[in-house]
């Protein structure tokens, strides 16, 4: 009769079968050196904390073929740690973004219009300004609060809390988006009667409009303020 020393004080590492089957083989040699390879895959698996869960082994080539695994998934442990590595990286780099977006939204409320009078409390019900300045090809207005919402979403930004400024009392407030050169949202606030000034623009995500792109609206707004002061 063989003997397997497992590596363990009790039988929690063999199951009846392999038991019977140890029992029944008459060379003890082969075995020892399993006991002594499975000793160190276990070992192995401890150093490099493997996630995996062991069950009692049923055989002496379960025993083999979990050595083979443990030796693999040593071989692969350096680009796991790697993998491991990039992931908390990529997941702090998400955490930070998240964090600027979130800061760049507080600065953009903060720099907001305030402008007096009590907007309806639901947008979808309510019916929405015609814009004070006439769009051209590359310059959308905002019409809806739908709109306004896919404009939120496309660009990344915050636009969507402006609907109270924007249904609020005298309509002193209106959103645009530009296509071309850059796309960008931007907002426009009442001045006088007929002029109107730019209050904000930005690009995705709240980032820094280009300066062509702020030409273009400075352009197309002055140009409507001069058309506005000529007499019919």
């Amino acid at each position: 009769m063989s003997v397997i020393l497992l590596p363990v004080n009790d039988l929690s590492w063999s199951d009846p079968y392999l038991i019977r089957e140890v029992a029944e083989t008459d060379i003890d040699a082969p075995y020892s050196v399993i006991a002594d390879q499975l000793q160190h895959a276990l070992e192995i698996l401890e150093q490099i904390k493997s996630p995996r869960e062991l069950r009692p082994f049923q055989s002496i080539r379960q025993i083999q073929n979990f050595v083979e695994s443990v030796d693999a998934e040593y071989i692969a442990y350096p680009q796991r740690l790697e993998q491991e590595r990039v992931a908390r990286i990529q997941a702090a780099e998400r955490a930070e973004q998240q964090r600027r977006a979130a800061r760049a939204d507080a600065r953009t409320r903060a720099r907001a219009p305030r402008v007096p009078g009590a907007a309806p409390s639901n947008p979808n019900t309510c019916p929405w300004p015609p814009p004070p300045v006439p769009g051209t090809d590359t310059i959308v207005p905002i019409t809806s609060y739908r709109m306004l919402c896919e404009e939120s979403v496309e660009q990344n930004n915050c636009i969507q809390t402006y609907w109270r400024m924007i249904l609020g009392k005298g309509h002193r407030v209106y959103v645009y988006r530009l296509m071309q050169p850059q796309r960008v949202t931007f907002v426009i606030v009442k001045r006088s009667a007929n002029t109107w000034r730019l209050s904000e623009i930005r690009a995705r995500s709240n980032r820094k409009a280009s300066k062509e792109a702020r030409r273009v609206v400075e352009k197309w707004l002055y140009s409507y303020s001069l058309a506005a002061t000529l007499p019919c």
